[in-house]
C-alpha cells in the first residue's frame, strides 16, 4: 500500500509540475492517435493547442502584469483600506496538497471511468490539471473537519458535480464557440456558467433589457474605429492609467498594451481552434463507428472558452467595474488584484448563455464578481489557516495579515461546507 501510495504521489506530482500547455498537448496528441486521427495530424493538432495556450498565456499576463500596478496605484490614490490581501489562483493552485489531494486526483478518473460505463455522463476527464479545483474544496474541508477520508469524499462531491454540469453546458459551449466535443470541468467554468443561464432565465423576462443587443461586430459597424476592440483596449487602458496618476509615458504603456492584446488575442485562439479540431473530428467519427447511440465529450483548459471577441473586451471593462465593486459593496474586505487572472475565464463560461451580448454580459459578469468577492471575504479566515496548516506565508500570518482570493476561494462549494462547520 505504501509503494502504491509513493507510486501515486510521484505520478500526480509529475502531472502537477508539467505546465499546463505541455500535458494538454501531450494528452490530445496521443488521444487523436487513440481514436485513429492520424499521426501527422494528432501532433499537428496537440503543438497548435499547446501553442494557442502559450500565446494566450503570455497575452493575458503581459496585461495583468500591466494592470496590476495601475489597480494598486488606483486602491492608494483613493486611500483605499480593505486589509484582506488577495493571493490569486496561481499561488492557490500550490497550496491544495492535503493529505489526500493525490486519492482525489486519481479517484476521480476511475470514478468517470465508472460513470462512463453506467452511461451517467458523457464527459471523459482528461484535463488533469483542473482536478486541483476540487482538490482545494477537499482542503477546505479538511481545515475545517481535520478529517482526511471526510474530505477526500467531500472532494469527490464536488468534482462529481462538477462533472454533471460539464455534461449540463457541453451543448452551449460547444455550439457558441464551434469547438466540436469538448467541455469544460474546472468548477471556474461549470459554476460561472450555471450562474449565468440562471441569471440570463430572469433577464429574458425584463421588458427592455431583454431587448438589448449589442455585440462587438455591431460597435464596429456603429463607431468605426472607436468600436474596434484594439481601441477600446486602447481607451480603457488609458483611462484606468489616467485615474492612477501615471505619468503620460506610463499612460500610454498602459494603453497599447491592452490594445496589443485585445488585437492579437484571436489570433492566438485560431491557433487553439486549429488545435482542437483534428481531436474532436477523430473522437466523433470513432463514437459514430462503434457507438452510434452515443456522444463523448472531452475536457480541456478554459483557454478554449477565450476566443469570442466579447470576451477580452468584457474583460477590459471589467477590470475597473472589479475595483469599483470591492469599494462600494459592503462586506467586501479586499480588492481583486492578483485574481484578475481568473476574470476571462469567468467571462468565458458566462457568454455562451449571454450569446457575446455586452450589456448582458456585463451586467452577469458584475453579479458573479459581487457574489464571488463576498464569498472569498467571508473565506478568508480559513483560506489563511488552510496556509498555515500547509506551511505557507507562516511570518505574514503570524503578523495577523488575512489572504483570499476569487476562483475556489469564492467557491460556492467550500461556502457551503463552511456554512455547515459552524
Amino acid at each position: 500500500m505504501e509503494v502504491l501510495n509513493h507510486l501515486l504521489q510521484s505520478v500526480g506530482i509529475f502531472i502537477l509540475t508539467l505546465p499546463n500547455y505541455a500535458f494538454i498537448a501531450i494528452i490530445m496528441t496521443i488521444l487523436c492517435l487513440i481514436f485513429r486521427g492520424g499521426v501527422q495530424t494528432s501532433i499537428r493538432g496537440g503543438l497548435s493547442f499547446g501553442v494557442g495556450i502559450i500565446g494566450i498565456t503570455m497575452l493575458m499576463n503581459i496585461a495583468i502584469e500591466s494592470l496590476t500596478p495601475a489597480v494598486e496605484a488606483l486602491s492608494e490614490r483613493f486611500g483605499l483600506s480593505l486589509t484582506i490581501i488577495d493571493l490569486g489562483y496561481a499561488a492557490a493552485n500550490n497550496i491544495m496538497m492535503f493529505p489526500g489531494a493525490f486519492i482525489v486526483m486519481f479517484g476521480i478518473l476511475l470514478i468517470d471511468i465508472v460513470l462512463l460505463l453506467l452511461k451517467w455522463t458523457k464527459t471523459l476527464w482528461v484535463d488533469m490539471h483542473n482536478v486541483w479545483h476540487g482538490s482545494y474544496v477537499g482542503l477546505i474541508a479538511w481545515v475545517i473537519t481535520e478529517k482526511v477520508w471526510l474530505s477526500v469524499l467531500i472532494a469527490f462531491a464536488a468534482l462529481i458535480i462538477s462533472l454533471k454540469l460539464a455534461d449540463l453546458h457541453a451543448k452551449r459551449f460547444q455550439e457558441f464557440n464551434e469547438i466540436g466535443n469538448i467541455t469544460l470541468i474546472a468548477t471556474a467554468a461549470t459554476i460561472p456558467a450555471t450562474f449565468s443561464m440562471l441569471v440570463m432565465k430572469i433577464i429574458e423576462r425584463i421588458p427592455g433589457l431583454n431587448k438589448i443587443g449589442i455585440q462587438s461586430d455591431d460597435l464596429k459597424e456603429r463607431f468605426g474605429v472607436w468600436g474596434e476592440n484594439m481601441t477600446i483596449g486602447a481607451i480603457i487602458g488609458l483611462l484606468i492609467a489616467i485615474f492612477a496618476g501615471y505619468n503620460f509615458a506610463n499612460c500610454m504603456a498602459v494603453s497599447l498594451t491592452l490594445a496589443a492584446m485585445l488585437g492579437l488575442f484571436p489570433k492566438m485562439a485560431g491557433l487553439l481552434m486549429e488545435g482542437i479540431i483534428p481531436l474532436s473530428t477523430a473522437v466523433t467519427l470513432f463514437m459514430k463507428k462503434r457507438f452510434k447511440d452515443r456522444a463523448l465529450n472531452i475536457t480541456v483548459d478554459g483557454a478554449v472558452l477565450l476566443g469570442h471577441p466579447s470576451v477580452m473586451s468584457t474583460f477590459v471593462l471589467m477590470v475597473p467595474i472589479s475595483v469599483l465593486v470591492a469599494i462600494a459593496i459592503p462586506g467586501i474586505g479586499f480588492i481583486p488584484i492578483a485574481s484578475l487572472t481568473a476574470l476571462p475565464y469567468y467571462i468565458g463560461a458566462i457568454v455562451p448563455y449571454t450569446k457575446g451580448n455586452l450589456v448582458h454580459t456585463l451586467i452577469v459578469s458584475t453579479l458573479w464578481i459581487i457574489v464571488t468577492s463576498l464569498i472569498a471575504t467571508q473565506m478568508a479566515g480559513v483560506i489563511t489557516h488552510g496556509l498555515e496548516m500547509t506551511g505557507f506565508y507562516t511570518e505574514e500570518i503570524a503578523k495577523g495579515n488575512m489572504f483570499t482570493f476569487w476562483d475556489e476561494g469564492g467557491n460556492i462549494f467550500t461556502w457551503i461546507i463552511s456554512l455547515f462547520a459552524n
